[in-house]
């Protein structure tokens, strides 16, 4: 799991200096429901 938190921290810019909380906000409004799907790429 803290394997996978440095993966998709490595993609943040910034990610060292932000918080947890600003880190999770980051990472919901790239997964939010709704967005791009795997279905939805041709």
């Amino acid at each position: 799991m803290i394997e996978r938190g440095a993966i998709l921290e490595s993609f943040i810019e910034g990610a060292s200096e932000k918080s947890n909380e600003e880190i999770k906000a980051i990472l919901q409004r790239a997964f939010q429901k709704g967005g791009r799907t795997d279905s939805s790429v041709k």
